[in-house]
């Protein structure tokens, strides 16, 4: 058996009296051996203390008178020698020791009791407790067997068997012996080892009963907190579909709000190009696709000496970095081609110029729109791409 640590002091106190079983003991020794200091001084003190608790009861002997009468009752006037007070009181130390044993029995227990009391581990105190049960059952067994070895009183008619040694056996214990003394303090010992063994019974169902109590509260607070963590879920879910929901609300108000400023570009665009209609005598041109560049663009432009020029190109290509659209007048005076602007292309191929402070209206014969470096050209260089006559 491996040792993990001192034994506990009682085991000392069974240590001596020789009530541990061979294993155990072996063990013990082998600690001994060891060199624990500490285990050895509890061994050194039991094994002071046990004799001292055996013989502590005082020996009593009959008075020369009475042993007289009985030596002369027992073997005629004539036998004179006297009792060996040694076997006279050989039976009685036998027993008072069994009483010391009882006794010393009932304080290690005592002790294994007090020592539980001031752990208070329950699980402890259950195992403890099996064990006091059982030195109270070796404490009972111990008493009935000193009770047990109390010889018998002399009776008149007994058969005279050995006399001498039968009157060394028989000799009654003086009235105030220590035995009757010592079975009493074994009982008190008992009772208050019962008592403890009670109240540690009554500690250890109070305290299951708080812990049952504690299990259900644990329990009361796990279901709360399942609750709210189901509940937590379920707003989660709902709080992600209102984002989610949020979100889309969010792109289609944006989709919306686009639409709504393309409506209103196109609806300021159509104001002025009304605006030229109703400002007089106008002239229109359509603008076609001359060049592939062009794609599916097309353009239409009205041309007024009042409100000038407005122009409206759509399916526009969007072009390369470093393009842009630009719009020539093509016209009977001098110089003949004259720049009418840079057009800003919407994603959509949308263009829309207008030009109302445009004068000499009379002598443009014609419009093209031609692809140019960013920021335009001074003269025309790029590709043709839309053109129409008036």
């Amino acid at each position: 058996m491996k040792v993990t640590g001192c034994p506990d002091e009682d085991d000392w106190a069974l240590f001596e009296m020789g009530a541990l079983d061979a294993e155990k003991r072996a063990e013990m020794n082998r600690h001994l051996q060891s060199g624990c200091g500490a285990c050895r001084v509890a061994q050194k003190e039991w094994s002071d203390i046990l004799p001292m608790l055996a013989l502590s009861a005082p020996e009593r002997h009959p008075s020369p008178g009475v042993e007289r009468r009985l030596q002369a009752r027992l073997f005629g006037n004539g036998f004179e020698k006297p009792l060996r007070p040694a076997q006279a009181v050989g039976t009685r130390s036998r027993r008072v020791m069994a009483w010391g044993l009882a006794a010393v029995l009932a304080l290690a227990i005592y002790a294994t009791v007090e020592s539980i009391e001031r752990n208070g581990e329950v699980s402890r105190l259950q195992g403890q407790n099996q064990q006091l049960k059982a030195q109270v059952a070796l404490l009972d067994s111990e008493v009935r067997r000193a009770q047990t070895s109390v010889p018998p009183k002399l009776s008149p008619g007994a058969p005279q068997v050995e006399p001498k040694r039968q009157v060394e056996r028989q000799l009654p214990p003086s009235p105030d012996s220590s035995l009757a003394l010592s079975l009493a303090q074994a009982q008190q010992e008992k009772s208050l080892a019962e008592k403890t063994a009670a109240d540690l019974n009554a500690r250890i169902a109070v305290a299951d009963r708080d812990r049952q109590n504690l299990q259900a509260h644990l329990d009361d607070l796990r279901a709360k907190l399942q609750d709210l963590e189901n509940r937590n879920r379920r707003l989660e879910q709902v709080a992600s579909e209102a984002s989610k929901s949020a979100a889309e609300q969010t792109e289609e108000i944006a989709k919306l709000r686009s639409e709504v400023r393309n409506h209103r570009a196109e609806r300021s665009d159509y104001d002025r190009l009304l605006a030229v209609i109703a400002s007089g005598p106008f002239r229109s041109v359509e603008l076609r696709a001359v060049d592939s560049g062009a794609g599916h663009g097309s353009a239409r432009a009205v041309v007024s000496a009042k409100a000038g020029l407005f122009l409206v190109a759509q399916k526009l290509p969007v072009l390369p970095d470093g393009k842009c659209y630009q719009l020539w007048l093509i016209r009977k005076a001098n110089p003949s081609i004259v720049s009418g602007g840079i057009m800003q292309t919407e994603a959509n191929g949308l263009a829309v110029l207008a030009d109302p402070n445009l004068s000499g209206t009379d002598n443009i014969t014609g419009l093209a729109i031609t692809d140019e470096p960013t920021g335009g050209s001074v003269a025309a260089k790029g590709h043709k791409l839309l053109f129409g006559a008036f």
